[in-house]
């Protein structure tokens, strides 16, 4: 629907949040701002699947399209090819674009149940899901060649691959712009594969136009792309650009309005900026959906510190602490110490340095850039500035930190071997 019409689309993770008791369209239009909703009921009778389901307008409660599916369970990938071919043919006119973009399905029933398998691992929290998750995508293209949104699945997967750091960054990202050439030599007009191509450009070729570039025809291509503007909105925002990048952020809220991701980014957009009250309107919007969310409330304790309520920062970073339990990420443990530090929590922030050195050293580091920020905290700048080199050496996907001012004391920003790094890497000073 996204692809082949224009309407402006609600992601599955936001809509998912609401309850069984709350799908209902009084409150998809409250909590979700839709005016429009599509929902439908799967009854099982015998070896038979029966398909209702309906396009609801959500201000007057009347219907727009139906349709009732049955067929055999073995043939339950024909009834997602067969519900979205009738709803396209019968949409009202106002609702379809000009011309269609691909599908993002397979007509191959055996390559599209490995897509949906891989797209239910995909942004796996481990390492096996992830490679579980690419071997379903490549087994998918192996039956359909022609299959554009596996191609681009496997692209956006090696990146999230990345982060585990699984193979080297060369053989990560070459599957990743083997498979978005791929995908746009297909159709060069599915705009999932400029955003990832984006991302490639971005964190792999740091290549900053040719990635602007990518990010703007994937939102020319998909304005309603709420991932596209989120990735954008990121990529203004480590540029510096922190107007675009609200603005960006901004109208993924309206799109996507109840997600981690896209409020989220707003808050980070708005901290960089030094909007610490509408950054932390961010947090506590998606904190309130998403009150499990570990990072919400590390980064609500920035827009604490920064307006000297260390009180209510230390309290967010317990909260955090009682979630994470003993340790988390070295990232996420050295903005422990950040914020300590900031605040003058002495005692903590002694104890937090001394336990992340004792459990982090040369021979087992995973994230120089968080050693670097530790031993900021330390006051040690010349061993922060050769950490921070080691996380350039090593082609870090966190160079994007190297722009955060807010982060670093004068002593590093003054630094003439750190603003080299920035020219090194073409960022703004």
């Amino acid at each position: 629907m996204s692809q082949n019409t224009s309407m402006q689309l609600v992601s599955k993770a936001s809509s998912f949040l609401l309850s069984k008791d709350e799908q209902n369209p009084n409150n998809v239009r409250r909590s979700l701002k839709a005016n429009i909703m599509l929902t439908g009921r799967i009854n099982r009778l015998d070896d038979n699947l029966i398909v209702n389901c309906q396009l609801i307008d959500t201000e007057s409660n009347a219907q727009i399209w139906g349709e009732k599916v049955t067929l055999k369970t073995g043939d339950i990938l024909k009834i997602e090819e067969q519900i979205v071919s009738s709803l396209l043919a019968s949409l009202p006119k106002r609702f379809k674009k000009e011309e269609l973009s691909s599908k993002s399905w397979s007509d191959n029933s055996e390559a599209q149940a490995h897509y949906m398998k891989g797209r239910a691992l995909s942004y796996g929290s481990t390492q096996e899901e992830t490679e579980l998750a690419l071997n379903h995508f490549r087994e998918a293209i192996k039956i359909d060649k022609d299959f554009v949104a596996a191609y681009v699945a496997i692209a956006n997967e090696k990146q999230v691959q990345a982060m585990f750091a699984t193979d080297t960054r060369a053989d990560i990202f070459n599957e990743a712009r083997l498979a978005v050439q791929t995908a746009l030599r297909l159709d060069p007009n599915y705009a999932e594969a400029y955003t990832v191509d984006a991302m490639i450009k971005f964190y792999q070729d740091r290549d900053w136009d040719a990635a602007e570039a990518s990010y703007k025809k994937a939102i020319t291509l998909d304005p309603n792309n709420a991932n596209a503007l989120i990735r954008y909105s990121f990529f203004l925002a480590t540029l510096k650009r922190y107007d675009e990048a609200i603005t960006m952020a901004e109208k993924a809220v309206v799109i996507d309005p109840i997600s981690i991701s896209s409020l989220h980014n707003l808050g980070w957009a708005n901290l960089l900026d030094e909007n610490y009250e509408e950054a932390e309107k961010a947090f506590s919007d998606a904190l309130e959906i998403h009150p499990n969310w570990i990072w919400g409330y590390v980064k609500r304790s920035y827009t604490h510190m920064y307006r000297n309520q260390c009180d209510l920062a230390d309290k967010d970073l317990n909260k955090a602490r009682n979630l994470i339990g003993d340790w988390g990420s070295e990232l996420l443990e050295s903005c422990f110490i950040f914020v300590y530090d900031n605040c003058e929590i002495t005692e903590k922030k002694n104890k937090a340095i001394e336990r992340y050195l004792t459990r982090v050293t040369e021979s087992n580091y995973g994230d120089p850039i968080a050693m670097g920020l530790v031993y900021n905290a330390k006051r040690d700048f010349d061993e922060s500035i050769r950490w921070h080199q080691i996380g350039l050496d090593e082609e870090t996907n966190s160079f994007y930190m190297f722009t955060l001012d807010y982060v670093y004391p004068k002593e590093i920003l003054l630094d003439p071997r750190f603003k080299q790094m920035k020219r090194d890497l073409n960022l703004p000073q």
